[in-house]
């Protein structure tokens, strides 16, 4: 079972997930050797990924470009 949530919310409460996990495992569902990967969301890592391929395509002349035309 796969599952995706795609909202981040900071006051977030993790027992809900602990119990639902343990509660998988106590039907079979879920194995103790499952890895099960949570993390607290990480929203800036998809901007930056974008911004690091534009660098590498572009370079810094769009930068220069900005700098040499307002000074």
């Amino acid at each position: 079972v796969k599952s995706i949530k795609l909202n981040f919310d900071i006051n977030v409460d993790y027992d809900i997930y602990q119990r639902a996990i343990k509660e998988l495992v106590g039907k079979g569902l879920v194995s103790l050797d499952d890895v099960i990967w949570i993390t607290h969301g990480i929203p800036y890592i998809v901007p930056l990924l974008v911004g690091y391929i534009l660098f590498i395509f572009l370079g810094d002349y769009p930068i220069l470009l900005i700098f040499t035309r307002f000074l």
